[in-house]
């Protein structure tokens, strides 16, 4: 890990002139081993997309390894759909361990239609009804 994340910081100081201070872990795969290696770099501020639901000091940070990851596991924000302040806001604000499933199950058997025009209304009306309900999940019931 720590001749791999070498070169990658070797990489983009080269590029960059100057070299990274942050790192951001892809699929959250890291630990207190792997920010200490990235801090030991000089990246002492970390983050991934796993990080909103774990607590992070925000406090000052010290001279010794445990404070130097003090800033490791920040969580990072998926933006789509271009939310406006309020929902930013919102989704800033959100407590995850609030989070459950809200789940809908959609019966294919009443959204197939031999007509193509009644079809595609029933899969415009599904798609509606799923984007104002906000499911979490979807599951299908498939019979023949």
């Amino acid at each position: 890990i720590a001749a791999d994340l070498q070169t990658s910081r070797d990489a983009l100081a080269r590029h960059l002139d100057r070299a990274p201070r942050v790192i951001v872990w892809p699929y959250a795969a890291y630990n207190g081993v792997t920010n200490a290696i990235a801090g030991d770099m000089g990246m002492v501020l970390s983050f991934d997309l796993e990080g909103r639901s774990q607590e992070a000091d925000l406090g000052q940070q010290g001279e010794d390894s445990a404070d130097q990851n003090a800033l490791g596991s920040l969580g990072r924000l998926l933006i789509h759909r271009n939310p406006d302040v309020r929902d930013l806001a919102g989704e800033l604000r959100r407590d995850l361990s609030l989070d459950g499933v809200r789940a809908i199950q959609v019966d294919l058997d009443y959204v197939y239609d031999a007509d193509a025009a009644q079809m595609a209304r029933n899969l415009d009306q599904l798609v509606q009804r799923i984007q104002d309900i906000g499911p979490s999940h979807v599951f299908l019931q498939a019979f023949a």
